[in-house]
C-alpha cells in the first residue's frame, strides 16, 4: 500500500509539472542566467531526418522547464552538500567564482591571427590585439583543490609567437602583478573597471602614450549590488555583491548603435534602466550590439575596435583620447566588414587611424568569427 501511494504522488508530481509546463507561457529571456532561451523549434522533414530537431527540442525543454531558476540554486545546494566545488560549470570558493575554462583550439587561434593579418595588411590600420586573461588562470591559486586550469600564459605565448603584423599587447603578467586588487569581478567573468585600466594602459603605452591613473578620470560608484553570470549558472549562494564603477573622462557628442537592422541615435553611452535589472552590466553601452559608433568632443584620431562585452567596461575610459570610436561585434555580424562598415557609418575601414582587437581568453580561442574581417 506505501508503494503505492509513493508511485501515485510520483506520478502526480510528474502530471503536474507536465500540466504547468504546457499552460507556462514561454520566456524570452532568463534574467537570473542572463541569456537568451531556446524558442520552440519548427518540425521539418529535413530537421526531422537530420535529428536536429531532436536536439533542438531538447535543448527547447531544457531552458523552458518549468521553475528552471529555482531548480539551478537547488543544484547548487545538492553540489555543495555533496562536497563539490564546482557546479554548472564555475568553481565555487568561499569569496569568489571562476569559470571552468574550455581548451583552446588553435585551428580557431591561427585562423583569427590569420585574418587579423589579412586585415592589417589590406588596411595598413597600425593594429593591436589584446587577449585578456580569464580570473580563473590570474587567480588560479585560489581555486579548489586539484581543479584543472588551462595554461594561458602558454596560450598567450604561441600568439606572440606566430602573430604577423599585428602587435600583441600582453596584459598577463600586469594582471599577476596587481592580483591583490579588486580586478575582476566576484560573481561575474569581466574584468571590473580596475583591470579594464590595466589593459587600457597597455594598449596606451603600445602607442607610445603615457599610462593614465584613477586620478585622471571622475570615478563614480554606480551600483554595489551587482550580482554577474558565474552566479546565475552556478546558483551560488552567499558570494558577496560586486561593486559596478565607471571611470568618466572626455565628453560624448552622439552615440549611435546599429542592431542589425536600423540605427539608434544617445546621448550617453551609460543605460540606467539595467541598474534596477540583475543584468546591470549592460549599464555599459547597453546589450551585445553589431556596431556602434560613439563621437567625442576629444582631438584625437578615430579608433576601430572589434571586440567581445570585455571593452564595454574599458569604453569610457577611451573617449578622452580618440574623437570617434567605433566598437564592432564579429559575433553578429554576417557581412564583409568593408561593406557593412560603409552602409552604417559611412566609413571605410582605412580611415581609421588605429585598429584594435579586444577579446576575453574564451572568445579569441573558441571561436572564429574574423572571417568578416578577411
Amino acid at each position: 500500500m506505501k508503494n503505492k501511494i509513493i508511485c501515485a504522488i510520483f506520478i502526480l508530481l510528474i502530471f503536474g509539472f507536465t500540466l504547468f509546463d504546457l499552460f507556462t507561457p514561454d520566456r524570452e529571456f532568463s534574467e537570473w542566467e542572463n541569456r537568451t532561451l531556446t524558442q520552440a523549434p519548427t518540425l521539418t522533414l529535413k530537421t526531422l531526418a537530420s535529428g536536429e530537431f531532436g536536439k533542438q527540442y531538447e535543448s527547447y525543454i531544457t531552458d523552458q522547464f518549468v521553475l528552471r531558476d529555482t531548480f539551478v540554486k537547488a543544484k547548487f545546494l545538492s553540489d555543495m552538500a555533496l562536497g563539490k566545488r564546482d557546479s554548472g560549470g564555475v568553481y565555487v570558493t568561499d569569496n569568489s567564482l571562476y569559470s571552468v575554462q574550455p581548451d583552446p583550439e588553435y585551428k580557431i587561434i591561427d585562423k583569427n591571427m590569420g585574418a587579423m593579418a589579412s586585415f592589417a595588411e589590406r588596411t595598413g590600420l597600425s593594429s593591436y590585439l589584446t587577449v585578456v586573461p580569464s580570473s580563473t588562470y590570474i587567480y588560479r591559486d585560489s581555486l579548489p583543490p586539484f581543479a584543472p586550469v588551462i595554461d594561458e600564459k602558454e596560450i598567450f605565448y604561441y600568439i606572440g609567437k606566430n602573430i604577423k603584423g599585428v602587435n600583441f599587447v600582453d596584459v598577463t603578467d600586469k594582471m599577476h602583478e596587481s592580483r591583490a586588487n579588486y580586478n575582476y569581478f566576484r560573481t561575474d567573468h569581466h574584468w571590473t573597471a580596475d583591470g579594464a585600466l590595466i589593459g587600457y594602459n597597455a594598449f596606451l603605452n603600445a602607442l607610445g602614450k603615457e599610462s593614465l591613473t584613477k586620478d585622471s578620470f571622475s570615478v563614480i560608484q554606480i551600483s554595489d549590488d551587482f550580482v554577474g553570470t558565474l552566479s546565475s549558472k552556478s546558483g551560488a549562494l552567499g558570494i558577496e555583491k560586486d561593486i559596478l564603477q565607471r571611470f568618466d573622462r572626455g565628453n560624448v557628442l552622439d552615440v549611435e548603435i546599429w542592431n542589425g537592422v536600423e540605427s539608434n541615435s544617445y546621448e550617453s553611452i551609460y543605460f540606467d534602466e539595467y541598474l534596477d535589472k540583475k543584468d546591470k552590466y549592460s549599464y555599459y553601452l547597453g546589450t551585445n550590439q553589431p556596431i556602434v559608433r560613439i563621437k567625442t568632443d576629444a582631438q584625437g584620431g578615430r579608433l576601430l575596435a572589434f571586440k567581445d562585452s570585455y571593452a564595454h567596461i574599458m569604453t569610457p575610459m577611451m573617449l578622452g583620447d580618440w574623437s570617434e570610436i567605433v566598437l564592432v561585434d564579429l559575433r553578429y555580424v554576417r557581412e564583409r566588414i568593408d561593406v557593412l562598415l560603409e552602409r552604417v557609418t559611412g566609413l571605410k575601414p582605412s580611415e581609421f587611424d588605429v585598429a584594435l582587437f579586444l577579446y576575453s581568453t574564451e572568445t579569441f580561442t573558441t571561436q572564429d568569427n574574423m572571417i568578416w574581417i578577411k
